[in-house]
């Protein structure tokens, strides 16, 4: 796996809000939970809607790297299938792949509704 700051930042230039690549990287690595709440509750701030309603791209055997959520260790690589439960808990998650060109990221549902999906690549 590369150096977490470098695989950071190039899932941000991939992926995330041009105006909020900079400040992905610092919570992903020094506020954790600031980003965690932000995927749970502002998404939008951090990906294009163009990304929402999207589906699982990764296989069960797949690895990939959680960055937040609640159950996991962030910024260690797991399979995707010690993660998925984490998925569909609907307590908001973010992973990636283990070389940042895809993700799969879940808001947090509450009683007026449900979870969100946003991935990449559709």
């Amino acid at each position: 796996m590369k150096n977490c700051s470098d695989l950071l930042t190039m899932f941000a230039a991939n992926h995330v809000q041009r105006s909020f690549r900079e400040r992905f990287v610092h919570e992903a690595l020094k506020k954790k939970g600031k980003l965690q709440s932000r995927i749970c509750h502002t998404i939008n701030d951090v990906f294009a809607d163009s990304y929402r309603d999207g589906s699982c791209p990764f296989d069960p055997d797949e690895p990939c790297i959680p960055i937040t959520g609640t159950g996991v260790n962030s910024m260690e690589e797991y399979r995707w299938s010690e993660v998925q439960s984490a998925a569909t808990s609907g307590f908001g998650l973010l992973v990636i792949s283990t070389d940042g060109s895809k993700f799969y990221a879940e808001t947090e549902h509450d009683y007026r509704c449900p979870s969100v999906v946003y991935s990449a690549p559709k």
